[in-house]
């Protein structure tokens, strides 16, 4: 009887333990796809403002030369 006791109580702990280490695994997974996911959005929105700038440059500067062959 206390044999089984025991090994129903080592069973018991071997199964916590491996719960909390899937807990464990899942949680940093979850956590590493969203810091991933939020630093591609923050990286593609850099590059959309980039872009966005050197469009303006650009066409601040066709501007300018047309003011500047009208002259």
């Amino acid at each position: 009887m206390l044999f089984f006791l025991s090994l129903l109580l080592i069973v018991v702990v071997v199964v916590v333990v491996v719960v909390l280490v899937v807990v464990v695994v899942v949680v940093v997974v979850v956590v590493v796809v969203v810091v991933v996911v939020v630093v591609v959005v923050v990286v593609v929105v850099v590059l959309m403002m980039m872009m966005m700038m050197m469009m303006m440059m650009m066409m601040m500067m066709m501007m300018m030369m047309m003011m500047m062959m009208m002259m």
